[in-house]
């Protein structure tokens, strides 16, 4: 969308990861690679196939992932605020992961 590139940007990535990492395919996948990297910078935040089935605090971190705003997306920093991360991620990773 030649917007200036940030952490936000590999924010926003992380989410999509999640999702593909969740239901073993990422967003769009059968529409050709071009077309769904278009649909996910123009359709807004991608919505999970059966929500029911994933923890409100695994949720919770996807929601801050994929707001489509960079501007009120969360920073690596506020991430690692989130109660799933702080649970599931050991005080190392956390450490590493905050000094990048």
């Amino acid at each position: 969308m030649r917007k200036r590139y940030n952490e936000k940007a590999d924010v926003w990535s992380l989410g999509i990861t999640i999702i593909e990492m969740m239901e073993d395919e990422p967003p769009h996948w059968i529409e050709e690679p071009a077309r769904a990297m278009y649909l996910i910078a123009t359709s807004g935040t991608p919505r999970l196939r059966q929500p029911h089935k994933w923890s409100p605090d695994l949720k919770e971190v996807l929601s801050h992932c994929l707001t489509v705003s960079p501007r009120w997306r969360d920073s690596v920093t506020g991430l690692l605020k989130l109660p799933f991360l702080r649970i599931e991620c050991r005080p190392v990773l956390i450490k590493l992961l905050a000094s990048i």
